[in-house]
């Protein structure tokens, strides 16, 4: 059973983004955050919808000398 919500450290792991960047994202309205006590939880397909919408990285390999 995937969970419906992560922990902030949870979401480092899942992402791979750091604590700030999801802070960052979380203030931006990217990312839905919800409160649980001290307990801040973040919604596990508001996170896959935000990584989804990263711009695609343009890979160039260097041509050999």
């Amino acid at each position: 059973m995937t969970p419906r919500f992560l922990k902030v450290s949870e979401a480092v792991t899942y992402s791979g983004k750091s604590r700030t960047a999801l802070y960052i994202a979380m203030s931006r309205n990217e990312i839905t955050a919800r409160k649980s006590g001290k307990i801040t939880l973040i919604d596990r397909e508001s996170l896959d919808r935000h990584l989804d919408n990263l711009p695609r990285a343009d890979i160039k390999i260097p041509s050999a000398a």
